[in-house]
C-alpha cells in the first residue's frame, strides 16, 4: 500500500433548505466517511447532467487520480445520471473500484471491493 493518504471520491452532496433557518445546507452527513479517508467532493450540488461533455471532462479530471492499490474509494450521492457517468467512466477507466455503502446496523460506511 502506498503512504500517500487514502481519498474518498464523493460524486456531489446535494444542498436542502434548512425549514428552520432558510439556510441552504447538505442534505446528507457525509462525515462518516472520513474514516476511510479525504473526503474530495466531485460535482457541486447543482450540477446536473444538461452539460454532459463539462461533467464528464470533470469527472475524469479526478477520477484520474482514483488509485485503488491506495484504499481510495467512492461514494456515490446526488444525480443519478452523475452517479452512473461516474461509475461507468470508473469502470472503463480502471476496471475495479472499492465503493462505500451505507450500512444502517453498524451505522458506518462499508466498502466493497468491485472488480468488472
Amino acid at each position: 500500500m502506498s503512504t500517500k493518504s487514502k481519498k474518498v471520491y464523493v460524486t456531489q452532496i446535494p444542498n436542502r433548505k434548512d425549514k428552520a433557518t432558510g439556510a441552504i445546507i447538505p442534505a446528507v452527513d457525509i462525515s462518516a466517511a472520513v474514516e476511510h479517508g479525504e473526503v474530495v467532493i466531485m460535482l457541486p450540488p447543482k450540477a446536473n447532467f444538461f452539460a454532459t461533455a463539462d461533467l464528464i471532462k470533470q469527472l475524469r479530471e479526478f477520477l484520474n487520480e482514483y488509485d485503488y492499490e491506495n484504499g481510495d474509494s467512492l461514494l456515490f450521492i446526488g444525480d443519478p445520471a452523475i452517479i452512473v457517468a461516474a461509475a461507468m467512466l470508473l469502470g472503463k477507466m480502471y476496471g475495479h473500484a472499492i465503493i462505500l455503502k451505507w450500512d444502517r446496523h453498524v451505522m458506518r460506511y462499508v466498502p466493497s471491493h468491485i472488480k468488472i
